[in-house]
């Protein structure tokens, strides 16, 4: 959705929210997340999520609700970032779960040579491993603005 679609889009959620209403602004931040195999014990990073697919639309969607709060119509109220924990069983299965998304390009290295980590470390750990990734999280809200906002 281009920038000033976003800022329509803010518009008509001002209009439709309680005169107390509160909007929620969660995503992904664009970046780099590890990806580990994870033990009973320990965690080892073998490789790396390049998940910057969508850093056009982050950049847009920043520009648009900074634009909403400079027009009068939100008010920050709070922002907050955490990691957000994704996990596997397999190589496999996580190819499988980022194949599917935009915001995923690659995996560095390839998924072959994750393989052989992730099953060499189980062999050394008797099987009892999994793998996770985490990905960068911010959380924004922002309150209804009291006044009618300039269109």
């Amino acid at each position: 959705m281009p920038h000033e679609g976003m800022v329509d889009a803010l518009h008509n959620i001002w209009r439709a929210l309680r005169q107390d209403g509160v909007l929620i602004d969660l995503r992904p931040v664009s970046g780099r997340c590890p990806i580990e195999v994870v033990t009973a014990t320990e965690s080892r990073q073998i490789g790396e999520l390049d998940a910057t697919g969508m850093s056009a639309d982050d950049a847009a969607a920043d520009r648009a609700m900074h634009e909403a709060v400079d027009h009068g119509w939100f008010s920050p109220m709070q922002t907050q970032r955490f990691d957000f924990a994704f996990w596997w069983d397999t190589v496999d299965e996580m190819s499988t779960f980022l194949s599917d998304s935009r915001r995923a390009k690659g995996v560095t290295p390839s998924y072959s040579v994750m393989t052989e980590a992730h099953q060499r470390i189980a062999a050394e750990c008797g099987g009892a491993v999994r793998l996770r990734s985490f990905r960068l999280t911010a959380l924004s809200s922002y309150a209804k603005a009291t006044v009618a906002p300039a269109a």
